[in-house]
């Protein structure tokens, strides 16, 4: 860390690690994903993904690398449904097929869809995985189901280190077909992992420094590396240290929004963090000075303004300006302005804790969504 970003870490403590036993990464590295099959003894291999990867030539690619093994290939809709992993998971238990290893191939809804069916049906397999945008599913033991009540979803929250990828292969040539959008909000999402990140926990080591020089990788490399297929092996190491160590971190209102936005409004994971972070920043992060200060540094603000957290948010509006995301509800797919009720209705029933820091009372927590929409 920089002498202007000083880091007074927790004097004591526990740390949780991940289950990673390795990452690969660089253009072309997906070729040694057949050496760690064997390092397995993996003989048949299920790769699970999504419906536009699936018609993908580079899904022909990742068949070839994994010479032979790939017995079966499955699609998980966004948000992850319920009722969709229940289908698979009884498929796959009255199939002839036995399966040593599965391959998530894609987003944050493929990687934890495939954590999804390995946690329902129950059998010790190997899991490894090949991202294809900046999620970071593939960092966590954590995932994100959507099931339905009283007619209406809503994405719950699990956590199951047994099912979590223990190797990753950051191999850029396997997001050739990631949708530009998706790339460069997928990106605002791993910020927004290292921000809140930051916001809500004690200082950790190796975790912490880790966080701030990923944001600050993240927000120079970022918006040149959505047309540059080359210079995002950069921009997914940088991703990695926003979130190398998830299971230590805590995350806030701009996560607790996305979840609400995406599993119960069908709205992009990543899109929701271009229109929450920003304001979630600017709303609760000036009680936590000596972080912000060092956040608005890490992202290139001027950190020795009057207010920190003004200048971090200010820094975030132009990052997401300037890679074409929306900023608001309105312009990204929600319709109807009476949803807000809703989300508010949500968020006090699930997440009280993270609407805490905007202040007491109703009128804070409306006057914050009338802003986001």
């Amino acid at each position: 860390m920089s002498q202007d970003r000083p880091i007074r870490l927790s004097p004591a403590g526990v740390m949780t690690m991940p289950a990673l036993s390795s990452v690969h990464w660089g253009v072309g590295c997906i070729v040694e994903i057949a050496d760690v099959l064997d390092g397995h003894d993996v003989g048949n291999a299920l790769i699970v993904t999504n419906k536009s990867l699936r018609r993908s030539p580079l899904l022909d690619q990742l068949r070839t690398a994994c010479r032979g093994r790939v017995q079966k290939v499955v699609d998980i809709p966004a948000h992850v449904p319920r009722s969709a992993i229940d289908t698979l998971a009884h498929d796959l238990k009255t199939s002839a097929t036995d399966v040593g290893a599965v391959i998530s191939f894609g987003g944050g809804s493929t990687i934890d869809g495939a954590k999804a069916l390995l946690a329902t049906i129950g059998t010790p397999v190997l899991h490894l995985s090949v991202p294809t945008n900046l999620s970071g599913a593939e960092l966590s033991s954590g995932y994100g189901v959507t099931e339905i009540h009283d007619g209406a979803g809503f994405k719950h929250s699990h956590r199951d280190p047994a099912v979590s990828p223990t190797v990753v292969f950051y191999d850029p040539q396997m997001t050739a077909t990631t949708p530009p959008r998706l790339w460069a909000a997928s990106g605002v999402k791993a910020l927004d992992h290292a921000v809140e990140g930051l916001l809500d926990v004690q200082p950790l080591p190796v975790v912490s420094p880790l966080a701030y020089d990923g944001v600050h990788r993240l927000a120079t490399s970022l918006e040149s590396s959505v047309a540059n297929l080359q210079a995002r092996v950069d921009t997914q190491l940088a991703a990695w240290q926003c979130y190398f160590a998830p299971a230590n971190v805590r995350y806030g209102l701009s996560h607790r929004l996305g979840h609400i936005l995406g599993g119960t409004f069908g709205l992009p994971h990543g899109l929701t963090s271009a229109i929450t972070l920003a304001p979630v920043v600017r709303a609760t992060a000036r009680t936590r000075s000596e972080k912000i200060r060092a956040i608005a540094t890490a992202l290139g603000a001027d950190a020795g303004s009057a207010d920190p957290a003004d200048a971090a948010a200010d820094r975030l509006d132009d990052l997401v300006s300037a890679l074409g995301l929306p900023r608001h509800l309105r312009t990204a797919g929600l319709r109807d302005p009476r949803d807000l009720t809703h989300i508010a209705q949500l968020l006090r029933q699930h997440y009280p804790e993270a609407i805490a820091a905007l202040g007491h009372g109703d009128e804070a927590l409306t006057s914050f969504l009338e802003g986001l929409w």
